[in-house]
């Protein structure tokens, strides 16, 4: 093989993992849709007295803590129990500590158990492309037009805590150290703040 030819392989093959790399990047920000947090809390504790439970209990650890299915999954009733829990990310191999919501806490005290939290009735960690199917399942009536995954429960953690803070700036730079996001501008694109909605903040003073 001549080197021409082999240099427009290599450039080929190099074009197609960047391209490749921006649509999951895209695909990261966009395909989830955050949800309304109270709406999806209250459908969440009503699944807590049905065969549902588990689904339950990952739809509200999931919203109180904005942690990722990967991490969530690895979860034990036992790490609920404490003020905060250190756990090391999975997709980044860094050290966290995750403050436990006390009414988070007072919501699944009834339903403490041993172990780890998301297992099956076979007694195997529900996978993620299960989990997703099963929010689909039960949320598509409830929220009819979304876009619903795992990462749902991530991003309406997010825009949970932007819209308590009054949608504050300072809000930002904490969400963008939370999700470990390299810069704030991806933060708002993961939380589907628009560039209007940032003005608008001139316009409090």
């Amino acid at each position: 093989m001549s080197f021409l030819i082999r240099f427009c392989v290599l450039y080929l093959l190099h074009t197609t993992k960047q391209n490749n790399a921006m649509k999951t990047n895209f695909y990261t920000l966009n395909s989830s849709d955050s949800l309304d947090f109270d709406l999806l809390k209250q459908y969440a504790i009503n699944l807590l007295n049905t065969k549902n439970k588990v689904l339950g209990i990952y739809i509200l650890t999931g919203i109180y803590t904005g942690l990722r299915y990967s991490d969530l999954s690895q979860l034990k009733y036992s790490d609920l129990q404490n003020e905060s829990v250190i756990i090391t990310e999975t997709k980044t191999s860094k050290q966290r500590e995750i403050r436990i919501s006390k009414e988070l806490q007072e919501i699944l005290k009834p339903h403490n158990n041993n172990g780890l939290m998301f297992l099956s009735n076979k007694k195997t960690i529900y996978t993620i492309q299960q989990l997703n199917r099963l929010l689909k399942d039960h949320l598509k009536q409830l929220f009819p037009n979304k876009n619903i995954s795992t990462h749902s429960l991530r991003k309406t953690f997010g825009n949970r805590v932007y819209l308590k803070s009054g949608k504050s700036p300072h809000s930002i730079t904490l969400l963008c150290n939370v999700f470990n996001h390299s810069s704030e501008a991806i933060t708002k694109r993961y939380l589907g703040i628009t560039k209007e909605e940032v003005l608008n903040v001139y316009d409090l003073i």
